[in-house]
């Protein structure tokens, strides 16, 4: 095969805008969801940490999709989204 014949492949890369998460898939979300649902609304430091590695994703979108999550249980609960506690 000559390298006039060849068709390198063509990786393309697709970045989100600044501040907006890239979708995440089904399995990350699982397990978002879990943490969120049965373990804590607002986790530390340390607990963040654990989340984005056993999701793949980073601290700083996993602490991103928490601070969503939380927004809108808040919401559906009939609470300020982002006052600091329940009784505010």
């Amino acid at each position: 095969m000559s390298s006039s014949s060849r068709n390198p492949t063509l990786i393309t890369a697709r970045l989100s805008p600044p501040g907006q998460m890239s979708r995440i898939s089904d399995d990350q979300e699982r397990i978002l969801e879990y943490n969120f649902g049965h373990l804590t609304k607002t986790p530390d430091g340390i607990t963040l940490e654990i989340i984005a590695a056993e999701s793949g994703l980073s601290v700083e979108e996993t602490a991103k999709w928490f601070q969503n999550r939380y927004a809108l249980w808040r919401q559906k609960e009939g609470l300020p989204p982002n006052s600091g506690r329940v009784t505010d």
